[in-house]
């Protein structure tokens, strides 16, 4: 049965049958958007484009990469160009999918899935846009810089940190970035 949904997200409670121990049980699970998209940008210059955004669940502020949510039928890449220029005001001539599969934020719990996309030589081009309820200010970080705050700790959002290991592993086959 729905708890509720609101801004797109749903709490489910929905029963499930454990095979091993012939029981059925409730669950609550999450629901939201289906997908959603991660982009790993990077300036001519090696910098890491993020932006710093107030995030309800955490009630505070968060350093996390650009992304979002498809809408009106737009594909992932498609989601990750706008959500790019969007947030941000960078675009790229090249956008990389690093996901051949789409990542779970937590199989436990959320339905929701998300894919990442590496955007490289990015430079400012557009206007940046936000929703009325997003509060976001660009940054960027030279490369290493980003690491220390991930290693640190500053960096909390997961994933940004899993974005951000599929782009150092993808770049470093890649023979461009060495860490």
């Amino acid at each position: 049965s729905l708890f509720g949904t609101l801004h797109g997200k749903s709490a489910i409670i929905q029963s499930f049958a454990n095979e091993r121990t012939k029981t059925i049980y409730d669950y609550v699970v999450f629901g939201g958007p289906p997908l959603t998209t991660v982009v790993f940008a990077l300036t001519e210059a090696r910098e890491v484009v993020i932006v710093r955004q107030f995030r309800h669940g955490a009630e505070d502020f968060a350093l996390e990469l650009p992304g979002g949510v498809p809408r009106d039928g737009e594909t992932g890449e498609e989601n990750a160009w706008n959500e790019l220029a969007q947030e941000t005001g960078y675009a790229s001539e090249s956008l990389t999918l690093l996901t051949p599969k789409a990542i779970y934020f937590d199989p436990a719990s959320w339905r929701t899935v998300f894919q990442v996309f590496l955007a490289e030589d990015c430079k400012l081009a557009f206007e940046r846009h936000q929703d009325e309820m997003e509060d976001i200010e660009v940054l960027k970080l030279p490369f290493p810089e980003w690491l220390r705050l991930i290693g640190e700790g500053e960096v909390r959002d997961a994933k940004s940190i899993a974005a951000t290991l599929l782009a150092v592993r993808y770049l470093e086959a890649r023979g461009v970035q060495k860490i």
